[in-house]
């Protein structure tokens, strides 16, 4: 019998990347832009695939948010936030003042954070929820489209509130004038 050297055992380990690793990974065609991909906290996380109902809310959401708000502030929809050097996630919705350009806003510009949670609840409620309420988000919904529900969280009051508000009930933005959903308006 031939004499075997034990391997050593391999320890498994984690390396936290920045935002602008994240941009040099995507140069280099390790990632493509635009791609599934969001950097939470250090960690690259590959995203799920849209349903068809997270795509037909996100679209009907994206109406009404672009024909509720005034001139003052912006709505954009899965736009990558630099919250800080390895935090760079990407919403379904951010809306703030027209005032910061979009590649300079920051949490506590952010007037609303929308994720529409149809796979990803538990990440959206428990990890990101955490994140926005630590980078200084104003307001934070989490749209689950499984319940029916919206988890609406606010700065300073209850993150989240409780309870979450139904589908057939008007939700409104504190934050954010001249807008008011009723979320069951919209066809799933």
């Amino acid at each position: 019998m031939a004499d075997t050297a034990a391997l050593p055992q391999r320890v498994a380990a984690r390396r936290k990347f920045t935002g602008e690793e994240m941009l040099a990974l995507i140069r280099a065609g390790v990632f493509e832009e635009g791609g599934p991909e969001e950097l939470l906290d250090g960690e690259i996380w590959v995203m799920p695939a849209e349903g068809a109902r997270h795509v037909d809310m996100k679209t009907w959401l994206n109406r009404q948010l672009v024909r509720s708000v005034g001139d003052d502030v912006s709505v954009t929809c899965d736009t990558t936030i630099r919250f800080s050097e390895a935090h760079w996630p990407d919403p379904d919705f951010a809306l703030f003042p027209t005032s910061v350009r979009p590649s300079e806003a920051r949490g506590p510009d952010m007037l609303l954070v929308i994720e529409i949670a149809d796979t990803s609840l538990t990440a959206d409620l428990k990890i990101k929820g955490a994140k926005y309420q630590e980078y200084g988000v104003r307001e934070y919904w989490v749209v689950d489209l499984e319940q029916r529900v919206t988890h609406v969280h606010k700065l300073g009051a209850g993150w989240p509130e409780a309870p979450a508000i139904p589908f057939d009930a008007p939700v409104t933005p504190t934050p954010v004038s001249g807008v008011t959903l009723r979320l069951a308006d919209c066809a799933l």
